[in-house]
């Protein structure tokens, strides 16, 4: 838990690692999902045999398709502000289920604002669907931390260059 702001598609400094892709349907949980629920969060909604049901913090489907607000459809209510200018990302309809945001990976962005208190929960699920156009570099897909200084704390998720890997890295402030 952190008073930062969550970003889509940059790293927490808001200029670096930018995503180069399409973003769709993150939905994160304050608890530990098991692979059968992730699998019906990507099958838009559609149960795997014996999955028990839960409720997303937040979600957001990007199918809006217009403006420059992104709606949240969990529990929390916590509506994004896709960035100003040549900073925000587009909207498409080429996305897993309808629209969602296009990234260019040069400064696109969008600020979801201080939120995500999961409060002492040790567990939690993120699951999206991430398409990346490019692989010249890291790309950021969301992070949430005070700051970039060390002892700063948060998490971020972000695909590696080197090997393509979906990375997931928490800080909690001990050691970076």
């Amino acid at each position: 838990s952190n008073s930062g702001s969550l970003y889509f598609g940059v790293d927490t400094d808001g200029t670096t690692d930018y995503f180069d892709g399409k973003i769709d349907e993150v939905q994160i949980y304050n608890y530990a999902r098991t692979s059968q629920q992730v699998v019906e969060d990507m099958n838009a909604g559609h149960p795997t045999p014996g999955s028990p049901v839960g409720s997303a913090l937040v979600h957001w489907s990007f199918d809006e398709g217009y403006g420059s607000t992104t709606y949240d459809s969990g529990t929390n209510g916590n509506d994004g502000s896709l960035a100003v200018g040549d900073s925000s990302p587009s909207w498409t309809l080429n996305g897993k289920f309808e629209k969602a945001l296009n990234y260019d990976g040069n400064d696109d962005y969008v600020d979801m604002g201080d939120i995500l208190d999961l409060g002492d929960s040790d567990n939690q699920t993120i699951s999206g669907w991430f398409y990346r156009d490019t692989a010249s570099s890291d790309d950021t897909i969301l992070a949430k931390r005070d700051g970039i200084a060390a002892g700063d704390t948060g998490y971020i998720v972000y695909i590696d260059d080197a090997n393509d890997t979906l990375i997931y890295e928490i800080s909690d402030g001990t050691d970076e």
